[in-house]
């Protein structure tokens, strides 16, 4: 027996669709016909007949907990042991990612940190929206090293852009927060261009194409020791 989700928040009190899927689900002995049902414990659930999968609604429930799903094909009678767990989790709360701008180009890491996000699994998914735009879901996971998920950003057109989470890959928390996508800058012209050997800090005036609020102004050449990168 598998599913294709194994949790959901509290706060959804139930209004959920789990698919269960494993061998002997077109058992043709099963005393119910299965076209009316199978007895699940927690809801009675249907045979999906492209799929062979049976397709339920979870119950409502109010505690955090950790659960063995059972499935029955003989309205009650004996139920499977299989030991696959199902959990009711707190609703998450993303409180920040990072970096919070991105690239319109997107493709790197982005990190999203907050609160009930450790129970992240195998459906996590993070929602990326925008007002007057088709969402974009990519794959996310949980990184113990930073303590936060971490997925890949994708490309989205410049603009504030809404950060969702949805541990088991349907049911997104209200709790969000939102990342910043920028065209790259250009800088069009220095003032001034140029400065005297060992003076003292020179103020240098940037013109910008797409300037970003925060951004760091990096100095490179052959003859310095490293980078210099002014704040």
């Amino acid at each position: 027996l598998e599913g294709t989700k194994n949790s959901q928040p509290l706060e959804s009190l139930g209004a959920n669709t789990d698919i269960i899927y494993g061998r002997d689900t077109l058992n043709s002995n099963t005393v119910v016909p299965l076209s009316t049902g199978v007895e699940v414990r927690v809801a009675r659930g249907a045979l999906d007949p492209y799929t062979g999968m049976v397709v339920c609604d979870t119950a409502v429930h109010d505690a955090a907990c950790a659960c063995v799903v059972e499935v029955s094909f003989d309205n009650g009678e004996t139920y499977t042991s299989s030991q696959k767990v199902y959990t009711f989790y707190d609703e998450p709360v993303v409180s920040a990612v990072v970096p919070s701008c991105r690239l319109i180009t997107g493709e790197a890491l982005q990190y999203v940190k907050g609160s009930g996000l450790s129970g992240a699994g195998t459906f996590t998914k993070v929602r990326f929206t925008s007002v007057g735009l088709d969402p974009v879901v990519v794959p996310a996971e949980w990184d113990h090293k930073n303590n936060c998920l971490v997925c890949k950003s994708p490309p989205f057109p410049k603009g504030a852009v809404t950060v969702e989470v949805a541990l088991n890959g349907q049911q997104y928390s209200p709790h969000t927060t939102q990342v910043l996508y920028f065209e790259p800058p250009a800088v069009t012209m220095l003032m001034p261009d140029c400065c005297t050997l060992g003076a003292e800090m020179t103020e240098i005036t940037l013109t910008c194409i797409n300037p970003v609020e925060g951004l760091k102004v990096r100095l490179r050449g052959d003859s310095f020791p490293r980078d210099l990168v002014l704040e």
